[in-house]
């Protein structure tokens, strides 16, 4: 549980620091629009294991190159990315 609360507090701060970005460099936001389309996060430690025990198993697997395999989640806006030891690399909420 106390992982989820972590990914929630990371997604929160990303809509925050969105506008403050935005302000900082406001041509870069002006060319794409604006918006917030994904959220990169990079565990230090979690592994493929936890995420199917989160988020269960509907997904699309794809190789990824360097013994690394890419889930894409069919019910959900996630996306992981594992290494060959099963370790998440990074999640992407879109």
């Amino acid at each position: 549980m106390k992982r989820m609360n972590i990914i929630r507090m990371a997604v929160l701060l990303a809509f925050i620091a969105r506008p403050l970005a935005a302000w900082l460099a406001p041509s870069a936001f002006a060319q794409g629009g604006g918006a917030l389309r994904a959220v990169f996060m990079y565990p230090a430690q979690m592994t493929w294991k936890e995420c199917r025990r989160l988020w269960g198993m509907n997904v699309n697997a794809t190789e990824a190159g360097k013994g690394r395999t890419f889930y894409s989640y069919n019910n959900r806006h996630l996306d992981v990315l594992v290494d060959p030891d099963g370790k998440v690399i990074s999640l992407g909420l879109y």
